[in-house]
């Protein structure tokens, strides 16, 4: 295994990687659009002159067609925006889609009054319809300095306001504050449902120095009882389209097969997240290719294949057209965000584990590459070697399409490759000057070499893999250890014990399927696991299994957690209800809830009860209750049995 990081570490390229960074961070990429067909058919051409086989393939989209639980909606094409405030100096241009793309709201409809100025209202009463009796909102820009949802159901569709500006930045505490993004645009965007039904708004956005500027601006004049004015156009449209996958492969020498994805949309330049992940898989292809080629490695015994994808939306459609060759595929790896500069505001490079419903053997085998990358350098005394940059391995969360690939239902492990905290995520200040090509490279090394270990799965990563699963393991025991010293409660922590170890157990299952010449060390692997539990549960005074109850079965058919609830009822009137009844009593105050509810369907297995699977989502989402999971349930479609 050294032997091979080390090639792949000498032969592929950060710099090229960053170039790709460029390359891709020009386009406009927002999920179904023209911009992110362009880009999808760059990354193919770029592929393709590299010699590897890459296709594009297409989806229909057009708010009509599903793909498992994800609706379509319409594609969106912005050919410039702008907004001009009308001064005694004469016009100030405060956004532009043309030198910032992010100064647009993305999705907006289209407008012209380029000729017609528009009142500008500043909203700094609250965001309910009560607040703004006797305030004429007809026809006028709203200023927003909070987030816009609130607004939607009653300023444009009651009161006629025809669009708003807004410069609220989302701020992570520890990491940034409007302040230290003060010529920064936040990225924002419309997500319509029903383009025909809903208001035809547009929206743009302002930095927070622009926006403080207006709203003193705003204040002064309405003491005077006028508003500031602008001028604005919006060359867009929404229409039924297409949404694009970009696929490539490198075969092995049998159908199975590694997948590599990496999410191709966010606006221009977006170049952390996540042109650095496309970057990264399409130097591991190459890297890979070349050195198969010259014969410096071996031959692939099972496929590697990259997917580029818009986020989510072509996540599933790509999973749901290949639903009968999901079991082909061995284990995937999620890149997103992985070079960002490692200065303030960014975080360290993070793998993140698997849900205790799936496999551990892909996040151990990630961790042994990881600490063969992180041998970097000598430190002290000859052969102490320690790493150039920070990584951490955290525990399972949703946000990215690695949780689509780790339902069980989908059945294809998958860990994310990723940063966080990042300074400048979601922001136009996210440009390729925020990647670094070392990063990049670091990156590169991870996921070339995971992807190739577990293409070429032998006795050797076996050996590896096994030993990192008993190590992560111990370290979890000694967590449950310390959380008792801590005062938990011990028979929480004793159910603990026994679902993390019957999930580690399974990471030895799968190594021994990937490779049966390693199952003498499996099998002690194995037995290794289960000693560490009954000394923990020792430690814990023995708690008591929890007693076994008679209780509904509930039976999931459909594939995919669930991204957008509010999609779900679909025209059931009864279910609309019902969502709107879950999301102001358990969602609006539960942060985790979406870790809940994914975790929650992951455990339905077709034989636990639902009280189980809420227990097992309980222990490890640290959230959630039955009456959460029950109602919760009543916005889908599972029978209980």
């Amino acid at each position: 295994m050294k032997e091979y990081l080390e090639k792949i570490s000498s032969f592929g390229s950060g710099e090229r990687a960053h170039q790709r960074v460029r390359e891709i961070a020009s386009f406009h990429r927002i999920q179904c659009s023209t911009g992110l067909r362009q880009a999808a058919h760059h990354c193919q051409q770029v592929l393709e002159s590299q010699g590897i086989n890459a296709r594009v393939i297409s989806y229909p989209f057009d708010e009509k067609h599903w793909y498992w639980g994800q609706r379509s909606f319409l594609e969106w094409d912005c050919k410039g925006g702008w907004l001009d405030l009308l001064t005694e100096k004469g016009r100030q241009r405060l956004a532009d889609f043309d030198t910032c793309a992010t100064s647009v709201m993305q999705k907006s409809g289209p407008c012209d009054y380029s000729n017609q100025p528009l009142d500008i209202v500043l909203m700094d009463k609250g965001s309910r319809k009560e607040d703004y009796e006797g305030v004429d909102l007809q026809g006028k820009l709203l200023f927003l300095r909070e987030p816009f949802a609130a607004y939607m159901d009653w300023a444009f569709t009651e009161k006629g306001a025809v669009g708003f500006v807004t410069d609220y930045l989302r701020e992570v505490p520890g990491v940034r504050s409007r302040e230290d993004l003060y010529d920064i645009r936040n990225y924002t965007s419309f997500w319509w449902k029903d383009w025909e039904k809903e208001p035809h708004i547009f929206g743009f956005v302002l930095t927070p120095r622009q926006g403080d500027a207006l709203a003193k601006l705003c204040r002064e004049m309405r003491e005077e009882g006028k508003y500031p004015q602008a001028l604005c156009k919006m060359d867009t449209r929404l229409y039924p389209g297409e949404l694009e996958v970009v696929e490539a492969f490198l075969p092995g020498e049998t159908e199975e097969e590694v997948l590599v994805l990496a999410h191709l949309c966010h606006p221009r330049p977006s170049a952390n997240d996540n042109a650095s992940g496309c970057a990264v898989a399409m130097e591991l292809l190459r890297t890979l290719h070349e050195l198969m080629e010259r014969g410096e490695l071996s031959p692939l015994r099972r496929g590697i294949r990259v997917c580029l994808v818009p986020e989510f939306s072509g996540t599933y459609p790509y999973l749901c057209q290949r639903e009968g060759e999901l079991s082909r595929i061995v284990g995937a790896i999620n890149l997103d965000m992985v070079g960002g500069r490692q200065s303030r505001g960014y975080g360290p490079l993070t793998l993140s584990d698997q849900p205790w419903s799936s496999s551990p053997l892909v996040t151990a085998l990630s961790d042994v590459v990881l600490r063969q990358v992180k041998s970097q350098c000598e430190v002290l005394k000859e052969g102490n070697m320690a790493p150039l940059f920070n990584s951490h391995i955290g525990p399972f969360v949703p946000g990215s399409d690695h949780m689509i690939l780790s339902d069980p239902l989908v059945g294809i492990p998958c860990p994310m490759l990723g940063q966080w905290p990042d300074l400048y995520y979601h922001t136009s200040g996210d440009t390729p000057e925020q990647v670094d090509p070392q990063m990049l490279h670091n990156s590169l090394c991870i996921a070339a070499g995971f992807a190739y270990s577990l293409a070429n799965f032998g006795e050797e990563e076996a050996g590896r893999t096994l030993w990192r699963l008993k190590g992560r393991h111990g370290e979890e025991m000694e967590r449950l250890g310390e959380a008792c010293l801590m005062g938990e409660d011990k028979t929480t922590l004793g159910e603990k014990a026994r679902a993390i170890t019957q999930f580690y157990v399974r990471g030895c299952e799968d190594a021994i399927r990937l490779c049966p010449a390693a199952k003498e060390v499996g099998l002690h692997a194995e037995e290794s696991l289960r000693r560490a539990m009954e000394e923990t549960l020792e430690a814990l005074g023995n708690p008591p299994l929890p007693e076994k109850k008679a209780g509904k079965v509930p039976q999931r058919t459909l594939k995919g957690p669930i991204i957008h609830l509010e999609d779900m009822p679909r025209e059931d009137e009864e279910k609309k209800q019902a969502y709107k009844a879950y999301e102001e009593q358990y969602r609006k105050d539960c942060p985790d809830a979406m870790l809940f509810e994914t975790l929650l369907l992951f455990a339905m297995d077709g034989e636990r009860t639902l009280e189980e699977c809420v227990r097992l989502a309980q222990l490890e989402a640290g959230t959630g209750s039955q009456e959460m999971a029950e109602a919760f349930l009543k916005i889908l479609d599972i029978n209980l049995k």
